[in-house]
Parts: structure tokens; sequence; C-alpha cells
């Protein structure tokens, strides 16, 4: 019996640390969450961090002092582009909106969501973890998969994990559901006091980029 793997959903796992300078990344995401209160997570998320969504003073602020981090995650999110057949060479993807997640005292948890209607999307890792991000399976949710017990397969595999390396960039469709999740049992004591820091991107075509703003 021949079986065809059809639409496929693209994720792309690459390691940019010699192309960024992520002492200046962790820099700014350690000085900026200073001036955050920790507990405004709570306005968007169901877990522990501080975050710059939504914050766009801080945002630009972190874009001005990491503009070729910008460039170089562009650079390889077009790459990415062109390889599925999403790219259209007159209208390049760009960072429409970027922020900063810092998971704190041992809170290593986000709940699944996803990023909309954007078309893709984007997470850098700056730190090492043992709590990788899971992409949940589309597939999961359907009528054979939910009432009975199946086989491991591409098809029927409940997640794709991504774990967090320092230098790791991970590209994704803006609809793909991932989520940290709690596994803070397998964690040391040392482990847990680490911090969980990321950077979280989602790109477009025709919004004005995060670049366009700082210039402007």
């Amino acid at each position: 019996m021949q079986i065809d793997y059809v639409f496929p959903h693209p994720i792309a796992k690459l390691d940019i640390s010699d192309e960024v300078n992520n002492d200046s990344i962790v820099k700014s995401v350690i000085e900026l969450s200073e001036t955050i209160d920790e507990n405004s997570a709570s306005n968007f998320w169901d877990c522990k961090l501080i975050t710059s969504f939504e914050n766009e003073e801080i945002n630009l602020e972190f874009a001005r002092d990491n503009i070729s981090f910008i460039e170089v995650v562009e650079k390889h999110v077009n790459q990415y582009m062109v390889e599925v057949g999403w790219y259209k060479p007159h209208l390049p993807n760009k960072i429409t909106q970027m922020w900063f997640n810092r998971y704190i005292d041992g809170h290593h948890f986000q709940e699944a969501h996803n990023h909309g209607n954007h078309e893709v999307c984007a997470i850098y890792y700056a730190t090492n973890d043992l709590t990788p991000t899971l992409f949940l399976n589309p597939n999961h949710h359907t009528f054979h998969n939910h009432y009975d017990a199946c086989d491991a397969t591409e098809v029927t595999r409940r997640a794709y994990e991504a774990y967090a390396q320092t230098g790791t960039l991970v590209i994704f469709p803006g609809y793909m559901l991932h989520t940290v999740p709690y596994i803070r049992k397998e964690m040391t004591e040392f482990e847990l006091k680490k911090d969980r820091m990321t950077i979280a991107m989602n790109f477009g075509k025709y919004e004005e980029s995060v670049l366009t703003k700082i210039d402007n």
C-alpha cells in the first residue's frame, strides 16, 4: 500500500550562535526586565515570567541594542520562506513584533498558544534549559486520535520537541500551537534557579517593521 503524507507543517531549527552576540542579548534582557513589573504577564498568560510583550518602548530599546541580531534572524526566516514556497522577492518578511520572555524562580512553563494570523514566527533561545518547547501536532485532535489508543507514528505523535540551547533559532508557522511544559520534578535545584530567556518574533510582509520603527 502506498501512503502519501500530504500537507506537512514546516518547522526549522538552526544554530546561529556564530552569527549573533548572545552576551549582548542576555544583557539587554536582564537590564530591561528590571524595569518591568513581574506580575504584568498575568495580563496575557497564566504563567510566571517577566515579559516585554506589547511593551513597545522596551521592545524598541531592545531592538536598537541588537540590530545585527534582527538582521541575521530576518535573513534566515526569508531563506525558510524560500524553501517552503512562501517567499515573495518583492515582499520579504520583516520582524513586525518582537518581545523577550524571562522565566524566573523555576517557573519554566507556558500554556499552549499560537501566534494568531501571523504567517511565520520564530523563537530564539538565549539560554540553555532542560525544558523544551513543544509544538503540538495539529493531527492530534482528529477523531481516531481522540477516542482510541494509537501507535506512535509521524501522523499520531503528540508533539515535536525543540530543546532550548543557547544560540538556537526555531522558525514555524504562526498557526502552530506550542507550549513550555511543566516538568519541574525532573530539574535539579541548580537548574531551577537559572532563568530561561527567549526572544519571540512575529513576521509580516505589509506591516511596519521593527527596524523601520527604530529609524523613525
